[in-house]
C-alpha cells in the first residue's frame, strides 16, 4: 500500500487534528478508519495520526503553557487530573487510563506534557491506545464484511471495557481527592 496518497494522509491528518483539537471522542474516527481501510490499515493510520498529535500536543503545551490547556478544557477538568497525576506518578498509570476506551485520552495528553519528554509521551500514549483502536477498527471492519457476530462480540467487550474504566478511573479521582 501506498500511504502516501492523497486518502492515507487525510485520514492521518483527521486523527492528528483530532488529538490536537480534542473537540469529540477520537472513536468514530476509528471507526472510519476500519471500514474504510480494514483492521490492520486502519489502525496503522489511527497510530500514526495519534502519535503526531502526541508530538504536536507537546509542542503547543511547551510554547504556550496553560493558555492552551484552557483553552480546550475547563479548569476544574484540568486541576483534576492534575491532581490525580500528581498522586499517581507512575507512566505504568497513565498507561492504564489510555488502555481504556472512552477514556479522558484528550485531556490527558494535554496536561502530562509538563511532566513527560515527547518519546515517552508518544510511547505510553500510543501503546495504551492500541486496545481501544484495535476494537474501533475491527468492529467496523467486520460489519464491513458482513461478519455481524464478530462485530457484536467487539462491541460487547468494548462496553464491558468502558463500564468497567470509566469505575476505575472515577474510583481513581475520589482516590486522588481524597
Amino acid at each position: 500500500k501506498n500511504f502516501l496518497s492523497f486518502k492515507y494522509i487525510t485520514m492521518i491528518l483527521f486523527i492528528m487534528l483530532q488529538v490536537v483539537f480534542a473537540l469529540f471522542p477520537g472513536e468514530p474516527l476509528e471507526l472510519a478508519s476500519g471500514f474504510l481501510f480494514g483492521n490492520f490499515y486502519g489502525t496503522l493510520l489511527c497510530l500514526a495520526g495519534s502519535c503526531l498529535g502526541t508530538f504536536f500536543v507537546y509542542y503547543l503545551v511547551s510554547f504556550f503553557k496553560h493558555k492552551i490547556i484552557n483553552l480546550f478544557f475547563s479548569k476544574e477538568k484540568v486541576q483534576e487530573v492534575e491532581q490525580m497525576l500528581s498522586k499517581n506518578k507512575s507512566k505504568f498509570w497513565i498507561f492504564l487510563i489510555f488502555l481504556v476506551p472512552g477514556s479522558p485520552k484528550d485531556i490527558l495528553t494535554y496536561v502530562q506534557a509538563w511532566e513527560y519528554k515527547p518519546c515517552t509521551m508518544a510511547d505510553h500514549d500510543n501503546t495504551g491506545r492500541i486496545p481501544s483502536i484495535l476494537t474501533s477498527t475491527y468492529l467496523s471492519a467486520s460489519l464491513k464484511e458482513g461478519d455481524i457476530i464478530s462485530a457484536l462480540i467487539v462491541l460487547l467487550l468494548t462496553i464491558a471495557m468502558v463500564i468497567l474504566g470509566g469505575i476505575y478511573y472515577r474510583y481513581s479521582v475520589k482516590k486522588s481527592n481524597a
